[in-house]
């Protein structure tokens, strides 16, 4: 999933997902995998669509989910409203 997420973004777009502490230690590509992969999974256990919690743990299979509960959350970013004035 990270790999795809990478491909998807580009690598310009994609240290946008950094902290500049994270930058700073210049992480390889195989480095900023798996920061964008510990990103996701603590994303999943808070969303709480993980079988895992946060200490690794085993926790039983998941139920399915229903759609109406991962529904997008559609975000207007200032950034990219510019229109040249």
């Amino acid at each position: 999933m990270v790999n795809a997420l990478a491909a998807q973004l580009g690598n310009k777009r994609t240290d946008t997902l950094f902290s500049g502490n994270e930058l700073a230690q210049n992480p390889d590509r195989k480095g900023k995998s798996n920061l964008i992969a510990g990103k996701l999974d603590k994303i999943a256990i808070s969303l709480k669509l993980s079988p895992y919690d946060s200490r690794g743990n085993y926790k039983g299979k998941l139920l399915p989910i229903s759609h109406l509960k991962i529904e997008p959350v559609y975000v207007i970013c200032q950034h990219h409203l510019y229109m040249g004035l």
